[in-house]
């Protein structure tokens, strides 16, 4: 019901508008905030949305301004991922990664979502952030077979400089990497969900069919560059993605 007023909703009742089964720790959010409005009345005129620190109307830049500027740090990521000529559900989840907000099993235990913190695919170490896109076997045999395997043991501030191989063109090393990453996660996503087995080589397979769909994105005097690195990751696969041109 898109035009339902927040009236509406106080009268018939939080829960006849969200997921029949919620999980353990959305019991627990959605009391703490029903205990939190009993107090409130809500009067008949119209909604109004605004943004409590601007006075205008809500948006989602507004909100990440005022995210962005409040408090002692600012997000030294952000600007660096909005930039990139990646698609947006690939910045949104490199920002995510950067925020350590991805759904990894550490941080559902951390919610009481899952019951464990064990990584799926060995199941021999907790499955954080790091260990995701590094640590696990399979992720750290694929940034070596690369020529890239220091990645996973700098900081993320020293990922977006690192130092690419030698014929490849480094100005492109932010959207290849996180392609990459993106690539890490969809992969081990089907392993959990689709019970797919996670290959290095259909990771990379992927990847060099991104930088086909995405090489217009680039400027074109990036384009042999790009190349470069299309021939680098195909070579590192038994991969026949047609040659971007």
């Amino acid at each position: 019901m898109p035009n339902i007023s927040v009236q509406r909703v106080f009268q018939s009742g939080f829960d006849l508008r969200l997921r029949p089964r919620l999980t353990n720790a959305a019991s627990h959010q959605l009391g703490s905030l029903l205990s939190l409005l009993q107090e409130m009345n809500i009067g008949d005129g119209p909604d109004l949305r605004l943004l409590k620190l601007t006075g205008h109307t809500y948006s989602a830049r507004d909100a990440y301004a005022a995210l962005d500027s409040s408090g002692d740090h600012t997000d030294t990521h952000g600007g660096r991922v909005w930039r990139t000529r990646l698609p947006n559900k690939v910045k949104v989840f490199a920002w995510l990664y950067f925020k350590d907000r991805l759904s990894t099993r550490v941080n559902l235990h951390a919610k009481h979502i899952v019951d464990g913190e064990q990584c799926e695919r060995c199941a021999r170490h907790p499955e954080n952030r790091r260990h995701v896109f590094f640590g696990c076997e399979q992720s750290d045999a694929l940034w070596t077979a690369i020529g890239m395997g220091d990645v996973g043991q700098m900081t993320d501030d020293e990922a977006w400089e690192a130092d690419t191989p030698a014929n490849l063109e480094a100005t492109l090393w932010p959207f290849i990497f996180l392609t990459i990453l993106w690539r890490i996660w969809d992969g081990r996503n089907g392993y959990v969900f689709r019970n797919e087995n996670f290959c290095n080589r259909v990771v990379l397979s992927r990847v060099c069919d991104d930088l086909v769909t995405w090489r217009k994105r680039l400027p074109p005097e990036l384009g042999n560059g790009l190349l470069g690195w299309y021939a680098h990751l195909r070579d590192c696969t038994s991969n026949s993605s047609p040659r971007p041109t």
